[in-house]
Order: structure tokens, then C-alpha cells, then sequence
């Protein structure tokens, strides 16, 4: 398969690799992870990026989970901040509109995103691992939000944060689950770039072996369907949430189930596409790793899909891996698709809410969610 996370320019060759999962044979673990490393600088290589703050949506979610753990730790203005995979820096600026100047920031892309000149952000441009642990500064609060499965080493990366944790610090996490992409038939949570796919369990495993504890722990939707934690050290003064038993024994995920669903919605999608461009057009929304999943298991190209619109203008002029679809400016595909035989095909579907503010004075159908349920009665 064609490597999901980097789009070639027209012309340009695209990068492949096998994409095959394997299940960690511990009972205690059962990490659902990738059978094959990835240089990680093919994925996040300066040639464009994700930016949080291009979605309203996003930005608003990433605004609630700051002041959540603003409220959880009562921190104040001088206490140390850490956001792992910081992206365009989003989450940290909430903290700096509300005068808060001891914020670090640690993204690969740190220098493409140009936003080391945020006055109260240092941002450290580099991949987080083991040589973190020379660092001799203590944060109260660590974030890592939609950006752990990327890692390679979660245990290293674990004890990383650990050792750079305030003794009354915690460390914020929000990621995907493997529960939600397995209910929800999500294939698209399974890229090159996500190295591991994690529920409740494998969190209880990964902090009792570094030595910390599950402060809270919250189900959210956010990408589909996320585990936010806050875990702080065992002997430091926050307990373990009361519910994590409960949660704990409610976690299912029927794997071996998972890859038939996954086919069938493959040729549903298909059949789809050979209905729907038989009464018009279809053009995508959002070019995303998410979308090129489905992309490529369906085996698309421009003859179902015309073109992509997309907002990141470092995407334009450029295509989806292996399926050549063209992407283009988002506006340009809702200027000229903007009749009742269209049909727009919302990739990031997870982002729903701003696409449908978006899309409310657009003609034609929406269709959100490929691989559920909705998708499926869409059909």
C-alpha cells in the first residue's frame, strides 16, 4: 500500500510499505501494533502538515481540554507546560491568551509551522524519545494529544515523561482506541504512521510499569472515538480514578471479526461510488490519511472521485498516494460542485460539526463517516 501519511506531487513517485498489524502475544499487554517500522521523518518531513488550528472544531476541542487540566491542577502562570507533539501550537496558545510563560513545545515540524516566534512558546523542533531524559526541567503539566501511537517506543517515551513529570505534575493524554475503531469498523485508524492502536488495558499496563497512576479517565468522540487520561505519579497525591475497574472490565474488541466487516464495507464503498457517479459527480473533502485508507482499499481513482477540496494550501497541486486523486483548493470544489446532483464525500468526517457550518448553504448530499453504520444507511 502506498504510505498514507505523504502525498506526492503531480508526477511524483509515490513511497510504499507493507501495512500489516500484529497483536503483542503478553497477556498483560495485547498491544495491537504495527508489524514494521517507519523512518519517522518520511511522515513528518517538512513538506506540509496537519495544523490544529485550521478547524474551528478542533481548536475549540483543544481550548476545552486545556482549561480542563487548568482546572484539575489549579496551575498557576509560572508552572511549567509541556505539549509532546505540539503541532501549530493550538493547545499551548489557549495557555499563553491567559498569560501563562513557562510553555515548551516538542514537534518535529516545529521549524516548517514557523511558529517558534510565539512570544511565550520555546519550541523544540525534534522527535521525543530517549534523550529527553537528560532534560533537568520538572512540568506540572504534560500533554500528548492525538500523537502517542506515532511513537515507536511508548515505553522509552513513557519514562521520558515520567522523569520530566512534577511530583504533583500529570500527564494529559487523549488518543484513539482500538474499541472505537473496531466498533465502528474505523480502518482508517490503521497507517503507516500509527505505529499502535491502544485501549483502557494497554494504558493500565504502560503507567504500572513506569510507575504511574490513572488519576481519571473519560471516553470522548473526538477522531471517532479517544481515551482521555490525566495520570500522575504513584506516590504523588493523585488517586486512581474509582471507575477504571469498571472500564477496565467493559473493554471489548472483537478482532477477529473486524477484518470480514472491514471488506464488506470496502464493497459497499464501491458500489457506492459506481451509484452515485451514474447521477453526477462526486468529489471529495479533506485530503487526510483517514480518506486514503479507504482510498486505497476501494481501489479508487479519478474516474469515481474527481477531485479533493482541501483548505492546507501546501496540499494543493498534489495527490492522494497510489490513487492519483487531485487536490485542490477547497473552495474550488464547493464553487463548482454546488448543485443538487452532487455528492461530497467528507474524509476528516470526525470534524463534522464545522464541515456541516460549512456546507449548510452547499447543494448536494453530504456523506460522512465511511466504514459506520451512518455510512452504511446512506447507501
Amino acid at each position: 500500500m502506498a504510505q498514507t501519511g505523504r502525498f506526492p506531487k503531480v508526477g511524483e513517485a509515490a513511497d510504499w510499505g507493507p501495512l500489516d498489524f500484529v497483536q503483542c502475544q503478553n497477556q498483560e499487554c495485547q498491544l495491537f501494533q504495527s508489524a514494521y517500522l517507519y523512518d519517522p521523518k518520511v511522515f513528518f518531513n517538512g513538506e506540509y502538515g496537519y495544523r490544529s488550528g485550521q478547524n474551528s472544531q478542533m481548536s475549540r476541542h483543544l481550548e476545552e481540554l486545556w482549561l480542563m487540566a487548568r482546572r484539575i491542577l489549579q496551575l498557576t502562570p509560572d508552572q511549567g507546560i509541556l505539549d509532546i507533539g505540539a503541532n501549530d501550537g493550538t493547545f499551548l496558545h489557549f495557555a499563553e491568551v491567559m498569560n501563562y510563560r513557562n510553555l515548551v513545545a516538542v514537534d518535529p515540524l516545529a521549524h516548517f509551522f514557523g511558529t517558534q516566534n510565539k512570544s511565550a512558546i520555546r519550541w523544540i523542533s525534534d522527535f521525543f524519545g530517549a534523550h529527553f531524559f537528560d532534560s533537568p526541567e520538572k512540568f506540572h503539566l504534560i500533554s500528548t494529544l492525538a500523537m502517542f501511537y506515532d511513537l515507536n517506543d511508548p515505553m522509552v517515551a513513557a519514562k521520558a515523561i515520567k522523569k520530566l513529570l512534577h511530583p504533583q505534575g500529570l500527564w494529559l493524554v487523549e488518543c484513539m482506541t482500538l474499541q472505537d475503531m473496531v466498533r465502528l469498523n474505523l480502518a482508517e485508524g490503521l497507517c503507516h504512521e500509527h505505529l499502535a492502536c491502544y485501549d483502557l488495558k494497554q494504558w493500565k499496563y504502560l503507567a504500572s510499569k513506569v510507575g504511574l497512576t490513572i488519576h481519571k479517565v473519560e471516553r470522548t468522540d473526538t477522531n471517532g472515538g479517544s481515551l482521555l487520561l490525566f495520570m500522575g505519579h504513584d506516590d504523588g497525591p493523585y488517586a486512581e480514578d474509582s471507575q477504571l475497574s469498571a472500564m477496565l472490565k467493559e473493554q471489548t474488541s472483537a478482532l477477529t471479526l473486524w477484518p470480514g466487516r472491514i471488506e464488506q464495507k470496502v464493497k459497499a464503498f464501491k458500489q457506492f461510488l459506481d451509484d452515485r457517479r451514474k447521477r453526477g459527480p462526486v468529489v471529495g473533502l479533506g485530503a487526510s490519511t483517514k480518506g486514503n485508507i479507504w482510498l486505497q482499499l476501494a481501489q479508487v481513482s479519478i474516474r469515481e472521485i474527481v477531485m479533493i477540496g482541501e483548505i492546507n494550501t501546501d496540499k494543493w497541486g498534489r495527490t492522494t498516494p497510489g490513487t492519483w486523486i487531485p487536490i485542490v483548493p477547497e473552495e474550488q470544489v464547493l464553487k463548482d460542485f454546488s448543485h443538487a446532483r452532487s455528492t461530497f464525500i467528507i474524509f476528516p468526517w470526525h470534524l463534522r460539526k464545522s464541515f456541516e457550518a460549512k456546507l449548510k448553504n452547499i447543494s448536494g448530499d453530504k456523506i460522512y463517516g465511511l466504514g459506520t453504520s451512518e455510512f452504511v444507511d446512506a447507501i
